[in-house]
């Protein structure tokens, strides 16, 4: 409230400021000869330009202008500037006329100097109608300034908070996405009375701890996102025969910097769901590389070859989810490259996780 209150005082005065700059700036650099000193008229003229100003600022432009009624608004325009040229002829003759009078009769004939002040008069009244219309053009040039920036400010507002929206939704897809896939893994531990079980759920509660604790907030340390990613490895390895052969490397310092948490465990978990047989030997490579704001992220799988799955159900629900959730945080700031061929499938990401530029761009 008080800051409202000071920011209104503040706008108070700023106005008063620039009216007293309004006033003063013809009487400096168009004042005529014979005046000494500001007459009724200019008075007279600085109170009908406020005047103009805030029935514009506040009726002309939002009653008719904004409102695509173009000929009234030009129609009234035109009132005022003649108000303004009528009034400030005769106020200049009924208020001002004597000093100017008795300036002209000392160098002309009284006809003379009649005719002088009439014209003196009219030039006022032109004066008074090109200051109008220069104050009636500066309102309407700020008002509609004023309107075009609320009503963009609010579009992106809206588009922010559409984003924003979205972006939690695919947040939120993950954690079921994720459990629904991990539990399916302990389900299998627990129907094999596999020896492992106990561990596969204590690395599950791990897992647990920091989707509750973290992916509420919109960044979250590096560092603790890849321990996510190495508790995920180790839970997933505990299901996995040992012919399979899982490689997780991390180089670079990830301290002091942050990321959108699960930004990358789809990916990874991609390659688990989709890149094992049962059967056969297979191996995992998973390589985060690190260097200043630059994040790599490399994930290398075997292929297990499936006529009859779709495309996009090979790919995965939480890699598309990944990848939607790339294009809104990062827009053109990333890069993501996906390589099949016959024996490999492979994930090269790139980023930059203070998002300035493309990192290596």
């Amino acid at each position: 409230m008080r800051k409202v209150q000071a920011r209104t005082l503040l706008m108070g005065i700023m106005h008063v400021l620039i009216w007293i700059a309004v006033f003063v700036f013809p009487l400096l650099f168009f004042r005529r000869p014979s005046q000494q000193s500001p007459g009724i008229s200019d008075f007279f003229l600085l109170s009908l330009v406020i005047v103009y100003f805030y029935a514009n600022y506040y009726i002309l432009v939002p009653k008719l202008l904004t409102r695509n009624k173009f000929l009234w608004y030009a129609i009234t325009v035109v009132i005022l500037l003649a108000i303004a040229f009528f009034t400030l002829r005769q106020m200049m003759l009924i208020y001002d006329s004597q000093n100017e009078m008795e300036n002209l009769l000392r160098r002309h004939s009284p006809e003379r100097a009649r005719e002088i002040l009439q014209h003196i008069a009219i030039n006022r009244g032109m004066g008074a109608v090109f200051f109008s219309f220069l104050v009636l053009a500066v309102s309407t040039s700020i008002k509609v300034t004023g309107d075009w920036y609320k009503t963009d400010k609010k579009r992106k507002d809206a588009e922010n908070e559409k984003l924003s929206t979205e972006l939690n939704l695919l947040k939120s897809q993950i954690n079921p996405h994720f459990f629904f896939n991990t539990l399916n893994n302990i389900y299998s531990l627990a129907i094999q009375k596999s020896e492992k079980t106990p561990a596969a759920i204590v690395k599950l509660s791990e897992l647990m701890r920091h989707i509750i604790y973290d992916t509420d907030k919109d960044k979250v340390p590096l560092s603790k996102e890849i321990d996510y990613i190495r508790n995920y490895i180790e839970l997933e390895k505990l299901r996995l025969r040992d012919n399979v052969d899982v490689r997780f490397v991390v180089d670079g310092n990830p301290e002091e910097k942050l990321i959108e948490p699960l930004l990358l465990l789809p990916f990874i978990e991609n390659a688990f769901k989709h890149g094992i047989g049962h059967q056969q030997a297979s191996s995992v490579s998973i390589r985060i590389s690190i260097q200043d704001s630059r994040l790599n992220l490399l994930v290398e799988n075997p292929v297990q070859v499936s006529s009859d799955i779709p495309e996009e159900k090979k790919q995965g629900i939480g890699r598309m989810n990944a990848e939607r959730r790339l294009q809104l945080l990062y827009n053109k700031n990333y890069k993501l490259e996906t390589t099949i061929t016959d024996v490999l499938f492979r994930v090269d990401l790139t980023l930059n996780l203070n998002r300035d530029e493309m990192p290596g761009g």
